[in-house]
């Protein structure tokens, strides 16, 4: 998924939206694994299905949240938090609806599995200032978010083993120890030239207690 990703949520009739405005978001992005290969053996109408029931589930997670979803297709979302809509929190917003994401799928997993179906779910998220406004042509115009925050977030995606959720080490300091996190070193992704320390998001603490008890950090 590229930093201009165009949305899927058909065109954008607001004019505000036509320039770009700079704004910090948190960019989410879930890929499905195994797709290539579920639809090479499956019949169109069951992946249609599939599909229907993959969208629903991430759907009620970013709704929750507040999320706006910029791309999806068949296997794969973004999803941005803070533009166009204005919300507090982005970061723990991104990584709560991960979670979210997560354990919906999770309820599918084995209904598609005694059906002979093996898919799985990886995320990533990252944080930053992106370009947000629309981008195609007259008569068609879709919101687009151009950035390093979504280039990172994809990068994330790719590098997250199935059922995970990875981010930075920079975005989990920003989380206040809300979260239980497990530190998976560093990485250089495809297409940066320095490297990151990675973190995976495991579950979300009760009452959001810190994880240091001075600083809440890593």
């Amino acid at each position: 998924m590229s930093a201009a990703a165009p949305s899927r949520q058909g065109p954008v009739e607001s004019a505000a939206l036509l320039e770009p405005e700079r704004k910090h978001v948190a960019a989410l992005i879930a890929d499905v694994s195994g797709f290539t290969e579920f639809v090479e053996t499956i019949e169109p109408e069951i992946l249609f299905q599939v599909i229907r029931d993959f969208h629903t589930v991430m759907g009620r997670a970013i709704t929750r949240e507040g999320g706006t979803v910029v791309n999806y297709g068949g296997d794969a979302m973004l999803v941005v938090f803070n533009g166009p809509i204005a919300v507090s929190d982005p970061e723990r917003r991104a990584v709560r609806t991960a979670l979210g994401m997560r354990d919906g799928f999770l309820g599918h997993v084995v209904d598609w599995s005694k059906q002979g179906f093996r898919l799985g779910l990886r995320i990533g998220i990252e944080a930053g200032f992106v370009s947000l406004g629309t981008i195609g042509f007259p008569g068609r115009q879709e919101l687009g978010v151009m950035g390093r925050a979504v280039n990172m977030a994809a990068r994330l995606c790719a590098e997250a083993t199935i059922g995970s959720i990875f981010t930075s080490e920079r975005l989990a300091n920003e989380l206040d120890g809300a979260f239980e996190l497990r530190p998976m070193g560093r990485l250089t992704p495809k297409g940066f030239s320095r490297p990151i320390a990675v973190v995976e998001i495991l579950s979300e603490r009760d009452g959001g207690l810190k994880q240091d008890n001075d600083t809440g950090r890593l």
